[in-house]
């Protein structure tokens, strides 16, 4: 038979590949970016392979022997390329992220400072308390040892008077003194150009004058910042530094101004809720007059319904008397014929009684009819009272949002059109229905009954095919003593596109870790094939090269894995399926697979493992997990030439304080793992298991956030404790424990 080795089309088809190899090898070389070398190593090799094929074609028939050892050696070497070049990418992207970051905190410390000042000075509404509050709040913001609140005297614009000081080491007198603003120059500059001023002027006898109003003795740099309302100077923020001397930075002097901004919406607030306090108290006693009135009004109006059912009563009395005179008209009427003289006088008498009962009809009718106007006058009142409610309805229906309306005992009173077309009911089926049940979720069943208790309560829920974001308000009757709940309001907005967004997001993340699982699988795949010698018998130093290929691949998987579980809340971790577990033979199976990383590294490795090591009730899949992270941990953060120590003992009780309940008496297994890092920071332990934390890993750390926060989630979920100590200058140990057998539900 023929050999294909030996084929023209052979021939051929190599010569496509060398040319295309050196068409690949003249860009890498000639664009030079990060990792080209791999890059050019791998297509020599691929080269090389294709020379030694025309060179050497009849090593195995029918298969190019030389062009397949090539490509093997050339592959990974490939990946590695790539994976440098990603790397080195994220590298430098993770650089910008890490200054933006540290600009962001320090925006975002100054920000938090003002919003507990701000905090601080809303806290109340009465105008003493703010000042107080903002005072202290600002030399806390600032860190400044005394502060004070100034505003013009009102019977001497001259003069100027502390209306609030804060000063912790006070000596001498405190608020409401007055002094007089001629000679302090740099409170009128401050207000007159109503700009903060900074002074340092150690030996001004005025500035000396200032701080011991504010209760200091010494004297140190000063900033006056002016309190500026509708373009005027209405008051002045002294701030001073008398005990530390420490002086004010334009950045302080930035977040003084914001602070005095707030402060000045703060004064007018509680200068505002002071003038509606007077309002109130004024239309409390307008109420009190209108109620009166209206009580007088009731009773000349019952008054007028008596003398009406009196009148009503006497025109029966008429109208009986008028049947009776009829009836003796007609007697009369029969008697005419038999004495006409009688007739006579029983005519005029009858003309006498018929003109009294036309007389008593026209009386009865005049006063009906002044009793219907005044009846007609009395109902237009009642509806210019009443007018207001409707205003409030019409009000509440026009509102984009939905609006539920309940009473006291939880039964809906109004709703508004907008909580109709989120609650998908007519407002007649939503009137008298209990907010119980608009819907079955537990959580608003629960926010029903804090708001009964006079709390506010919000949640997100789904309801239909919407998500609604809710709050739930109680409304309480302040005239009552304790302030009872007389009802609920209930306001509703729709939410659905803003959880589908975060929907997405999770699902976009689960899809790239998806798409960088799968080639990562291809090179273990192809590292197992090789490793099984089925292509050809491999050397040590190639062995260990594709060993490494090989765990760098799987761990890139991992990384994979739990990028993917941690994503989101909505893809949860199962409850752990617990089996019995050998921790003795599992530990030294985890030890064992860590001899690459200490060969490369040159770490050394102490096990401590006692013979009676009892087993313990675990997943082994979670627990594989477990100790795959922190053992990475310990061989990335150890410096090169370290030594890593891994020991398992059995414990009765916990080595620091936590509940016992639901553990029986069989006690723990606690393992540790001490690494030779040279230990971790403050902040840095304070965020070992912070998912979120930077991306860079701190000095004396090798793990991610999201490994370590796996690795406590997993260890939790079994009803154990994950914990981290620290040693300067000799390394971190991580330790957890595990209950013996499984804790009793």
């Amino acid at each position: 038979t023929l050999d294909y080795n030996l084929s023209w089309q052979a021939v051929i088809w190599s010569l496509w590949q060398v040319g295309l190899i050196l068409l690949a090898a003249w860009t890498v070389v000639r664009d030079r970016q990060e990792g080209w070398g791999t890059f050019a190593a791998a297509l020599l090799i691929l080269l090389a392979g294709r020379f030694m094929q025309l060179l050497y074609p009849g090593v195995a028939a029918q298969l190019p022997t030389w062009e397949r050892l090539a490509n093997l050696v050339a592959y990974p070497l490939l990946a590695v390329g790539v994976y440098q070049h990603i790397v080195s990418g994220l590298y430098v992207h993770s650089r910008q992220l890490q200054d933006i970051s540290q600009a962001s905190l320090d925006q975002i410390k100054s920000l938090l400072f003002l919003f507990e000042a701000t905090q601080r000075m809303s806290g109340s509404l009465d105008l003493t308390t703010v000042l107080e509050s903002a005072a202290q709040g600002i030399a806390h913001a600032l860190g400044a040892d005394q502060c004070a609140i100034a505003f013009p005297a009102e019977d001497n614009p001259g003069q100027m008077r502390l209306a609030a000081i804060y000063n912790p080491a006070r000596q001498g007198r405190g608020e409401g003194v007055a002094f007089p603003t001629e000679y302090q120059l740099t409170i009128q500059q401050a207000m007159r150009r109503k700009h903060y001023v900074i002074a340092e002027e150690a030996d001004n006898v005025q500035l000396k004058v200032l701080f011991a109003l504010m209760g200091s003795s010494e004297i140190g740099p000063l900033l006056v910042q002016p309190l500026v309302a509708d373009r005027e100077a209405i008051g002045a923020i002294i701030v001073g530094n008398a005990r530390s001397q420490r002086p004010f930075t334009p950045n302080e002097a930035k977040l003084c101004q914001s602070m005095a901004e707030q402060l000045v919406g703060a004064i007018q607030n509680a200068r505002r809720y002071q003038a509606v306090q007077e309002e109130v108290q004024e239309l409390r006693q307008t109420l009190k007059r209108e109620r009166l009135q209206l009580e007088q009004t009731k009773a000349h109006f019952m008054d007028l319904t008596d003398r009406l059912a009196k009148l009503q009563a006497e025109i029966e009395e008429r109208q009986r008397q008028a049947e009776l005179a009829r009836e003796a008209r007609n007697a009369l009427e029969i008697k005419l014929v038999s004495s006409r003289a009688e007739n006579q006088a029983l005519s005029e008498r009858i003309a006498v009684l018929e003109s009294d009962l036309a007389q008593a009809h026209a009386n009865v009718e005049a006063q009906m009819r002044w009793y219907e106007e005044e009846l007609a006058r009395r109902q237009t009142e009642w509806q210019e009272t009443a007018l207001p409610a409707g205003w409030m309805a019409e009000a509440m229906q026009t509102m984009t949002a939905g609006v539920l309306y309940a009473d006291a005992e939880g039964r809906i009173l109004e709703a508004n059109m907008a909580a109709e077309i989120l609650l998908e009911q007519e407002g007649e089926q939503l009137r008298g229905l209990p907010l119980s049940m608009v819907s079955d979720d537990e959580r608003w069943n629960q926010a029903i009954l804090t708001a009964g208790q006079g709390e506010v309560a919000r949640l997100t829920m789904p309801v239909g095919e919407r998500t609604l974001m809710c709050e739930l308000v109680p409304l309480t009757d302040l005239d009552a003593e304790g302030e009872p709940v007389t009802g609920l309001l209930v306001i509703m907005q729709d939410v659905t596109a803003e959880m589908e967004d975060q929907r997405r997001y999770r699902e976009t993340v689960a899809s790239l870790a998806e798409e960088l699982r799968t080639p990562m699988t291809t090179i273990v795949s192809y590292a197992d094939l090789l490793l099984g010698e089925t292509m050809g018998i491999l050397g040590g130093a190639q062995r260990k090269f594709v060993l490494r290929i090989k765990a760098a691949a799987e761990r890139m998987v991992q990384m994979t894995n739990d990028l993917t579980r941690l994503a989101g809340e909505e893809s949860p971790w199962i409850s752990p399926r617990r089996q019995k577990i050998n921790m003795h033979e599992f530990l030294e199976t985890m030890v064992a697979n860590l001899c690459l990383d200490l060969e490369e590294r040159d770490l050394s490795l102490d096990v401590v493992l006692p013979d009676d090591l009892p087993p313990i009730e675990a997943d082994p899949d979670y627990l594989r997990q477990i100790l795959h992270h922190l053992l990475s941990n310990a061989c990335l953060a150890s410096v090169n030439g370290g030594r890593i120590r891994v020991e398992a003992v059995r414990s009765r009780d916990l080595p620091f304080e936590q509940e016992q309940a639901g553990r029986n008496g069989d006690g723990f297994v606690l393992v540790s793992i001490q690494d030779s890092g040279g230990g971790l920071s403050e902040e840095a332990l304070a965020r070992v298991f912070d998912r979120a934390r930077p991306s860079r890993t701190p000095p004396g750390l090798g793990e991610s956030g999201a490994g370590l926060a796996l690795v406590k989630t997993l260890v939790e979920a079994h009803g154990g404790r994950l914990w981290v100590e620290s040693r300067d200058g000799v390394g971190a140990t991580f330790s957890f424990v595990l209950p013996i057998e499984e804790p009793v539900e």
